[in-house]
């Protein structure tokens, strides 16, 4: 059943939300106190207004319950990276993982197979000027 055929108050679960497709990215400005200038953006995931699961915290604590937590994170990891780039933002990106998702990640793809998932060109590949 899609979202469309059961009404997006129906998203009740973290399992419903996910397979909805409905996580939104919205970005907020990191700005440079001395100087006003926004220096990057972090990724803040937000459901549909009138979902069952109110909020993130909301969303979260179901997919605990489900054992749906590393798909949740990954799911939320993946729609603010493609919100990003469909934006083509100049600014740096700063996203929020529990550490059981980074530790899942790493122990699955190791340091520099997460770098080159989630990189154009990894850090330690830049010159340091």
């Amino acid at each position: 059943m899609t979202t469309d055929e059961q009404g997006i108050g129906q998203l009740r679960t973290a399992a419903d939300v996910l397979a909805s497709g409905t996580l939104r990215a919205h970005f907020q400005p990191i700005v440079e106190l001395k100087s006003g200038i926004v220096v990057a953006h972090e990724s803040l995931i937000r459901l549909p207004a009138d979902a069952a699961l109110r909020n993130p915290d909301e969303l979260f604590k179901a997919a605990r319950a489900e054992g749906l937590t590393l798909k949740t994170e990954q799911a939320c990891l993946d729609e603010g990276i493609r919100s990003w780039v469909r934006h083509a933002h100049d600014k740096r990106l700063f996203m929020n993982l529990s550490a059981f998702a980074i530790l899942e990640m790493v122990d699955r793809l190791s340091v520099p197979g997460i770098m080159r998932a989630f990189c154009r060109r990894p850090p330690w590949s830049r010159p340091r000027w």
